[in-house]
């Protein structure tokens, strides 16, 4: 008996420990693109990646969370005001971001989105137990107006693009804490640096998706590297683990082994019964 609760024991830590680990976020889309004048409808679009779960409901349910996107601007033509926004093509339709605050140079832009403020289109709503295929990153102007060439020339798509820049999305649990990625050049992505403002938002103003009216501009504050903190710690989303996020990485681990442990003993002991 003391052995089959060991290995009780040890496969409720390792469980416990693999769905929170999994919960807390996933980064969607990572991709760094030049963002053209001859992108139709000043799209560019990417498939999730490869961390991103095929439902979003169950067994962790992301709604209620939030989603970060992290922009790194390393060139702009010119200093016209600019937005970004991030749209999830799921199934049957589409769910938008809210954008950028509006900016005018090369930099560090970084906002949170919580999921009631995501926007798509009137009556149509994203099942997200089906996931996304796809992301589309779009380059707005301050409008909220889609500066592509197809759509306003050449001569003023020009002020705009083209314009090389870096997004990442990432969804983060109900409760869970934000963690931002590395910068480029800093030993993740690889690459140059930025240079310009590094400005982090909590909320912008604007709701408005691809096809709507003209957007507010969100109240931009002065970041600490562009890390945002978002929602609390200690949530489990409802596993039954109750375990704080905040906790130590060296925690983790010394429950995984121990639970290693634990289970290997138990093996043992069954294998000299037989």
């Amino acid at each position: 008996m003391k052995s089959r609760g060991g290995a009780a024991c040890a496969l409720a830590v390792v469980t416990c420990w693999s769905v929170a680990a999994h919960a807390e976020q996933f980064v969607v889309f990572d991709e760094t693109w030049n963002h053209s004048a001859d992108l139709p409808d000043s799209h560019y679009v990417a498939d999730s990646t490869a961390e991103t779960p095929a439902d979003w409901t169950s067994p962790v349910d992301y709604r209620g969370g939030t989603i970060w996107v992290y922009l790194e601007v390393f060139t702009k033509p010119t200093d016209t005001p600019t937005r970004f926004q991030a749209c999830f093509l799921g199934s049957p339709t589409y769910a938008c971001t809210l954008q950028t605050p509006t900016y005018t140079e090369a930099g560090t832009y970084e906002w949170k989105t919580e999921w009631n403020e995501t926007w798509s289109p009137p009556n149509e709503a994203v099942d997200w137990s089906q996931g996304i295929g796809s992301l589309s990153a779009i380059l707005k102007d301050d409008m909220n107006g889609k500066p592509s060439a197809d759509n306003v020339g050449e001569e003023i798509a020009a002020l705009y693009m083209p314009s090389e820049v870096r997004m990442v999305v990432t969804v983060v649990s109900p409760g869970g804490i934000y963690v931002p990625p590395e910068p480029t050049g800093a030993g993740g992505e690889g690459g140059g640096s930025t240079t310009g403002s590094t400005v982090s938002t909590s909320s912008s103003s604007s709701t408005s998706g691809p096809a709507t009216t003209a957007a507010a501009s969100g109240s931009a504050t002065t970041g600490a590297g562009g890390a945002g903190a978002g929602g609390a710690s200690g949530d489990d989303g409802g596993d039954g683990c109750s375990v704080g996020s905040d906790e130590p990485e060296s925690l983790w681990t010394g429950a995984f082994l121990l639970a290693a442990a634990l289970f290997a003993r138990s093996t043992r002991r069954n294998l000299r019964r037989k």
